[in-house]
């Protein structure tokens, strides 16, 4: 009896033992399966972390290129405002010019650059631009005519016109109302700025009786000119527009 109670005992005591030994495994287990879960779950993370942030980049790009085209705009509209009131000026000249006579302006048709060249041996690679009203009607003379020469070549556009007038006077048949306007005529530069002004024909001169009165009435309906033309250029000096 004694026997069978050791024995049972000894069961007892190894089925026990085996228990907790299979638990203890299977606690093991499962602390090393966490352990390899955690392990791969920061590796995923650090490699996450070491990746270039693509979003981060597109943006940077999208920075730079707008900062590039910015400072182009920028640039190209500089020199755009430049030219701009360059070309502006001579468009100013001729505006308060034509307001300063009133009905009395009579140039009425435009010059291009082919008319230019051909009537007054003013080439295209002489200037910038330049606006120029010469008469519809044939019988008349008076003429405006700005020029922006290209930078130096002033003084050749002022000696062309020079030649032009000289031309006019001692050479050119003309109706007699005419040589008073045409004697009037005057040539202003101002740097590269040419003017050239024969605007004598006015209510005064057809009133004048005696060649003298008319020489007068043209010189003074011709300097009406100079006025706005002076007021545009030295504020043109001042603040380049």
């Amino acid at each position: 009896m004694k026997k069978r109670n050791v024995k049972k005992a000894v069961y007892a005591v190894c089925a026990a033992a085996l228990l907790m030994n299979t638990a203890a495994c299977a606690k093991g287990a499962a602390e090393e399966t966490k352990v390899e879960s955690s392990a791969e779950t920061e590796s995923r993370e650090e490699s996450s972390t070491g990746l270039p942030d693509e979003s981060a980049d597109e943006g940077t790009k999208e920075d730079s290129t707008e900062e590039t085209q910015s400072g182009a705009d920028e640039s190209q509209g500089t020199g755009s405002e430049t030219e701009s009131a360059q070309e502006g000026t001579l468009e100013y000249v001729y505006q308060a010019v034509k307001k300063a006579y009133g009905d009395e302006y009579i140039p009425s048709m435009a010059l291009d650059s082919a008319m230019l060249e051909s009537m007054y041996g003013i080439t295209e690679d002489m200037y910038d631009g330049f606006i120029g009203e010469v008469p519809m009607i044939s019988a008349q003379i008076d003429s405006f005519i700005a020029v922006r020469a290209k930078e130096g070549r002033g003084k050749d556009v002022e000696a062309i016109l020079e030649e032009y007038r000289k031309n006019l006077l001692e050479n050119t048949l003309m109706y007699p109302m005419n040589m008073p306007v045409a004697k009037s005529s005057r040539i202003i530069r101002e740097g590269d700025d040419v003017f050239f002004i024969m605007m004598g024909t006015g209510s005064a001169l057809d009133q004048a009786e005696t060649e003298e009165d008319m020489l007068k009435a043209a010189e003074q309906q011709t300097n009406i000119a100079w006025r706005p033309l002076k007021a545009v250029m030295e504020q043109f000096k001042k603040t380049g527009k």
